[in-house]
């Protein structure tokens, strides 16, 4: 059964159950969580979110740091016997391969969290809800490309031949050989159109980077004049003084931040903070204050953020089972065939 066929399925069932965690109060009688976050922004917008939360709830929220999601997963794993967090914030592509480890990772329990049907389609999944959402874009230099270009057709144009940088696979969960496979009328389970629009791209691609801080850098110093990925880079470029601007090509792939319950014996009070997070003037007021774009299907997306994200039907999301699996296949082919 599909995650939007078991949330369907639970609907009535979720009415009748008592303790639908929206009264999440009385689950508190005293109860604490213990969250694991990234640091910076995300701590500050988490520390007001949280006090909210325990005010409406009386459940308190300690918040732990970690530096990358990855480290943050290996510190979960060093106490998968008892795990002291309870609710952990990470990226997509780290929860597809995380979800598999049933030992330390729990199911959400759909059926009491009511807010599980308002998320974007195609983003939630039975072991984890997101929390943010945000679009791949087309950051490039303005200095080095006077005219926007107008579709991501025009990647494959003469003119940004040697000036594109690509992430490779294990980035954004190979968002750009799927944005290639839909152009090229494939998906995920039909990738072959994927690989073709990548080996035709390859005149155009200066660099194949794998990490944010590498393409910031070729960027600022004008090693590439256009770099797919997330808009939340053109900031901090911005704030260097280069002169980058966001291009909003449609479709627009989409990118998650998520949540995940641990089995620390805490999964109702976990999933009462996720529900919480997620809910319509939560979801849009956090995603307001971190410059993101929201999951709830009600909440507005504010700030620059706005003129971004892809309106509905214009937004691609994928069968991450179905990505997490082939990436590794994927990733030997396109090493083989393309990044050489």
């Amino acid at each position: 059964m599909s995650f939007k066929s078991l949330v369907t399925s639970t609907v009535m069932a979720a009415a009748i159950v008592a303790a639908a965690l929206t009264p999440a109060a009385a689950l508190a009688q005293d109860k604490q969580i213990t969250i694991m976050i990234w640091g910076t922004t995300w701590q500050t917008v988490f520390k007001e979110l949280s006090e909210n939360f325990t005010k409406e709830t009386g459940i308190k929220v300690a918040v732990e740091t970690q530096t990358s999601a990855p480290e943050g997963l290996v510190k979960l794993q060093a106490m998968r016997a008892r795990p002291t967090v309870d609710v952990w914030f990470t990226t997509l592509s780290l929860a597809s391969r995380a979800a598999a480890d049933n030992e330390l990772f729990a199911d959400l329990p759909v059926t009491r969290m009511d807010n599980i049907s308002k998320l974007l389609p195609g983003s939630a999944n039975p072991k984890w809800a997101p929390i943010a959402a945000f679009p791949m874009v087309l950051l490039y230099r303005a200095d080095l490309i006077p005219q926007a270009p107008g579709s991501w057709e025009d990647l494959w144009k003469p003119e940004f031949r040697n000036k594109l940088a690509v992430p490779n696979m294990a980035m954004y969960q190979a968002r750009m050989l799927l944005l290639s496979a839909t152009l090229g009328g494939g998906n995920e389970k039909n990738i072959e159109p994927g690989f073709e629009r990548m080996k035709a791209l390859r005149p155009n691609v200066a660099m194949f980077y794998s990490s944010d801080a590498q393409v910031r850098q070729s960027l600022a110093q004008g090693e590439v004049a256009a770099a797919f990925m997330p808009p939340m880079q053109l900031r901090w470029l911005n704030d260097q003084g280069v002169n980058v601007k966001a291009a909003a090509l449609r479709p627009a792939p989409l990118e998650f931040d998520v949540a995940m319950l641990t089995r620390s014996g805490k999964e109702e009070l976990g999933a009462a903070y996720i529900n919480y997070v997620i809910r319509k003037d939560v979801n849009e007021a956090m995603a307001a204050k971190r410059n993101i774009g929201p999951v709830n299907v009600d909440a507005k997306t504010g700030g620059s953020m706005g003129d971004l994200m892809p309106p509905p039907g214009q937004g691609l999301t994928y069968d991450e089972n179905v990505v997490n699996a082939s990436v590794p296949a994927w990733t030997e082919r396109f090493n083989r065939e393309i990044a050489k």
